[in-house]
Order: structure tokens, then C-alpha cells, then sequence
């Protein structure tokens, strides 16, 4: 448990997005979209004749000769040059840049809230007119627009792409998939300067539009490989292997659960879980962060891909997971979630063990199991006898169980 608890800042932060509307996308928020919804005025040109107010300090007023009028609230008509009411001098005269402006209009005049300074060859504003025509389109159309973009030199176009993927459904992201090239994304998938926060996503797309003969390979290498593997994203990665290879996808989060020490352990439980998955060529268990990814893969298909994994082969996946205490507590989680309570026996009888009992999350994990379990004795004298132990504890635990949102996190698997 030391190790996964000196990461905890890491795994909050890739785990924050995990039921988000796209899962497998690293940020969501306001985008050029939203912007363009929002102002009056969206304009695109070059500074000039920035002056100062010499009356109140940082004050001033600056020409913006217009280049494109990208949106216009019948405000500047034929005008090609307006004189903001800010004091914005060119920083650099050696690296010319034009300026995205979005404005409102104020009683009569032009209030200028947010510029954001470009290179002076930007495709900024044939973005911004591109998503302006989209406005009104279906989800499909505006996804094939923004994937043309995800790879873009400019970091304000690629970032604004990518949180449109974010902001978008994953049944939306799985139909315009079909549209995508697999081709960039197999290259942008095995390119090194791609950000680590984009890798997730365009294994999951890669997997939806790839080709089985042709890009399975490329999951391949990159999953064999412990030094290849990134952390972030790779739970996108895993599911887009398994979306396009199922059984290959699935052998190898078979493999990745497996531990070889526990195996006594889980197949004297539950033999026809772990029967023909586990080998002896495949001692030791993997870093937690890539098995807590697992995790995360497997908990994309309850949600979102049923027609891929079961609820049976949920939990066969799972199990050999339930007991491995550094992760036990969320696989308990979602067998609780998913009221997997025929084990409860199995989970109760986890508390006896010293290995598993010695950390304050794994107890609370089987605590709020008991808890949820219905019409079952020995869950109810479990939580009689914690109760005696320590009353504090089951009733912090009951408190925080009565603040959960209904199936906000957890797995909805079809039977």
C-alpha cells in the first residue's frame, strides 16, 4: 500500500475525468465555441498606435486594424480599424503577432474582455469561423471538424480541439469515429512529442476506427513493453486494444490482474474465475498505477461498452484483483455498485486477514460492502461486531455511504 499512497496526487489527477463525457480526455471546459456563442463582437487583426492614458496609470487606448470580423452584432458594419479602449504596446517589434479579440457592446461602446495574442501567420480565425459555421450542426459533423485540429502547431487550436472531444458524449465520439483517420492517430499514438494528456484519447479513438490486422500491432509493442507504457492514458490505450482485438484486449488484462501469490488464495474461492488465465510464466504482479489503469479500462466497458464485456466477465476479470490489497478496496467498491452480493462471503472473510485489514481503506472498503449487503446474517454480525470495535468508524463510513450520488462512479453492466 506504500507505493499507491505516495502516488495519490498522481492518481487524482487522472482519475478526476474518468466518467466524464469523453472518457479517455484529459480536459473539458470552455471552449472557442462557447466564446463565440458568448460575444458580440469576435475580431481578428494587428495592434498599432497603442497610447497611453497620460491622466490614469496603465490606461490607454490601442487601434486594432481588422483583419477578419469573425462575428459582428451589426457594430463595426465597414469599419477596418477601431480604436480599443486599452493600452496593449507590441512586446516583442522583432515577433509580430495579431491579436484574437472577443468584445461586448456596452452601452454603445466596445468592451473588449478577453485578446489573446497569436503568431502572425495563425489559422486562428479560419478555426473560429470553421466552428462558428458549426454551431448549429450535429455532434457527428462537429467532431470530424475539431479532429482535423487536434494535431495543430498552434497550442490555443489543438487544446480548444481536444476539450471539444472532452465536452462531447462518448456515443457522439464513438459515431464520428468512423470519419477519423486511424492512420494520424496510429501516428500520433507512437509519436514521442505527443503529450502524454492526448494519448489516451487517440488509443480509444484508434480502437473504435482502426483496422485489427493492421494497427493491433501497434497496441502490441506498446503494451509489451513496461518502459514503453506511459501513465497517463494509459487506460485509453488498453480499452482502444481491446475495442479493436477483443480477445487479445482481454487476455491481456487477464494477465495484468495476475499475481502469482495470490492464486492459491483466489482459486480456492473461486476456481472458475481464474481457471486458464493464470500460468507460472507470469510471476509478480505489475505497478500499481498500470493496474489500477486496467481498472479503469475494464470499468469503460461496464459503462459504456456492454456489448464488449459482460457482467459475468466483469467480475472474472476483477476477482483476481479483489485480492491484491494495494487495489482490493476499489474492485470491493465496484462489486458494490454493481451489487455483486453473492461475495460478500468471500469479502467479509478479507477483515480476518492481517494482510488486508492493516490499512484503514481496505477496512472501510469491506465496512461499506456489509453495509449495502441485503438480507445476509453474517454481514449483519460483521457490522455488529465493527460497531463494538469501533462505533465512530462504521458510522463515519454510513455517512459518507448516504452522500453518494446515485450510480455517479459506478459500473452499470448489463446482464
Amino acid at each position: 500500500m506504500r507505493n499507491r499512497f505516495g502516488l495519490a496526487s498522481l492518481i487524482l489527477l487522472v482519475s478526476t475525468n474518468l466518467f466524464a463525457a469523453c472518457p479517455f480526455c484529459s480536459t473539458s471546459g470552455k471552449t472557442f465555441s462557447d466564446e463565440v456563442r458568448q460575444a458580440q463582437l469576435i475580431l481578428f487583426g494587428t495592434m498599432k498606435n497603442a497610447k497611453k492614458d497620460p491622466k490614469e496609470f496603465g490606461k490607454g487606448t490601442t487601434d486594432l486594424h481588422i483583419e477578419v470580423l469573425i462575428k459582428d452584432d451589426n457594430y463595426i458594419k465597414d469599419q477596418k480599424v477601431i480604436t480599443l479602449p486599452r493600452y496593449l504596446p507590441e512586446t516583442d517589434p522583432d515577433k509580430p503577432t495579431k491579436w484574437l479579440v472577443f468584445c461586448e457592446i456596452y452601452k454603445g461602446q466596445i468592451d473588449p474582455y478577453r485578446g489573446i495574442p497569436v503568431s502572425n501567420n495563425s489559422k486562428v480565425a479560419e478555426y473560429l469561423q470553421g466552428a462558428q459555421k458549426l454551431l448549429d450542426k450535429d455532434p457527428v459533423t462537429k467532431l470530424q471538424f475539431y479532429f482535423k485540429y487536434l494535431d495543430s502547431d498552434e497550442n490555443d487550436i489543438a487544446n480548444d480541439a481536444l476539450m471539444e472531444f472532452g465536452n462531447a458524449d462518448y456515443k457522439d465520439v464513438r459515431n464520428a469515429a468512423k470519419y477519423f483517420s486511424a492512420k494520424s492517430l496510429a501516428k500520433w499514438l507512437t509519436d514521442e512529442n505527443t503529450h502524454p494528456s492526448r494519448l489516451g484519447l487517440y488509443g480509444s479513438l484508434l480502437g473504435d476506427c482502426g483496422d485489427p490486422k493492421i494497427h493491433s500491432e501497434i497496441f502490441k509493442k506498446i503494451l509489451s513493453d513496461p518502459k514503453r507504457r506511459p501513465v497517463t492514458g494509459l487506460d485509453g490505450i488498453i480499452a482502444g486494444y481491446a475495442m479493436l482485438n477483443p480477445k487479445e484486449g482481454i487476455q491481456f488484462l487477464q494477465k495484468l490482474f495476475y499475481d502469482q501469490k495470490q492464486q492459491t488464495l483466489a482459486t480456492g474461492l473461486f476456481p472458475s474465475a481464474v481457471s486458464g488465465v493464470w500460468d507460472e510464466k507470469n510471476p509478480g504482479r505489475e505497478e500499481f498505477l498500470t493496474r489500477y489503469a486496467g481498472l479503469r479500462a475494464v470499468r469503460f466497458f461496464a459503462l459504456y461498452r456492454p456489448d464488449l464485456l459482460n457482467k459475468k466477465q466483469t467480475i472474472e476479470l476483477l476477482m483476481p484483483l479483489l485480492f491484491e490489497d494495494d487495489i482490493c478496496d476499489l474492485v470491493m467498491d465496484d462489486f458494490r455498485k454493481m451489487e455483486c452480493w453473492e461475495y460478500a462471503d468471500a469479502i467479509l472473510r478479507l477483515y480476518e486477514n492481517p494482510l488486508f485489514v492493516s490499512t484503514a481503506v481496505v477496512r472501510r472498503a469491506i465496512i461499506r460492502f456489509a453495509l449495502k449487503v441485503p438480507n445476509n446474517p453474517k454481514a449483519v454480525s460483521f457490522i455488529k461486531a465493527r460497531r463494538a470495535e469501533d462505533a465512530d468508524l462504521v458510522q463515519s463510513v454510513e455517512e459518507l455511504l448516504d452522500q453518494e450520488k446515485p450510480a455517479a462512479s459506478a459500473p452499470e453492466v448489463k446482464k
